[in-house]
C-alpha cells in the first residue's frame, strides 16, 4: 500500500522519556576545557592545591596548584588563568613568580611587585597541547629567595583558568 504525505496520518506519537527513566552514563563527563573556581563541577578540574569551597567566585589557591583539563582541538588556542595576589601576600614577600607548566613543562612565567587582579594570557603553539589526553596544569608560585612566607599566607585567588579560543 502506497501513502503519500497528505494521505497518510500519523498514528504514532514520540516523547522523550521522563527524566527518571533517561539513560545515564556510568563514565563521568569529559573534563572542561576551561572552568571558572565559582563551577559546581569545578573540583572535577582539581588534582591538588586548590580549596574545596568557592568565596565571592574564588578559590584559595597554594603554592602548587594542579589542575586537568581536556583541551578544544582548534588551531588558535589559549591558556588563560585570572587570579588575585592578595595585600597580606605580596607585604610579605615583595615579589612573586607565577610559572605555568603544561605537563611539567614550563609554558609561561612571570613576575608581579604588586597585589591585585591579573590575567594570564598565553597563545599555543599548534600541539602544544593535544585532544587526545588530558593537560595537567600546574600553578607554581615562586618565592624571591631568602623570603619568608608564613604557610597561611603563601596562598592566592584563584578565580578561573583553562583553555579557551
Amino acid at each position: 500500500m502506497f501513502c503519500s504525505l497528505w494521505a497518510c496520518g500519523a498514528d504514532v506519537v514520540v516523547s522523550p522519556p521522563d527524566a527518571s527513566e533517561r539513560y545515564a552514563s556510568p563514565l563521568p563527563p569529559p573534563l572542561e576545557s576551561y572552568v571558572a573556581m565559582e563551577h559546581p563541577e569545578a573540583a572535577r578540574s582539581i588534582v591538588s592545591g586548590i580549596s574545596d569551597d568557592a568565596v565571592d567566585g574564588h578559590r584559595w589557591a597554594e603554592q602548587r596548584a594542579v589542575l586537568r583539563f581536556h583541551s578544544i582541538p582548534l588551531g588558535e588556542l589559549r591558556f588563560h588563568a585570572a587570579f588575585m595576589l592578595p595585600d597580606r601576600l605580596m607585604q610579605q614577600a615583595g615579589a612573586v613568580t607565577i610559572k605555568v607548566l603544561f605537563d611539567g613543562k614550563t609554558a609561561h612565567q612571570a613576575e608581579y611587585t604588586e597585589p591585585g587582579s591579573y590575567e594570564i594570557e598565553k597563545k599555543l603553539a599548534q600541539g602544544e597541547v593535544t585532544w587526545e589526553r588530558e593537560t595537567e596544569v600546574t600553578l607554581d608560585m615562586i618565592f624571591p629567595e631568602g623570603s619568608r612566607i608564613a604557610d597561611a599566607d603563601a596562598r592566592y585567588l584563584l578565580a578561573s583558568a583553562g583553555f579557551r579560543f
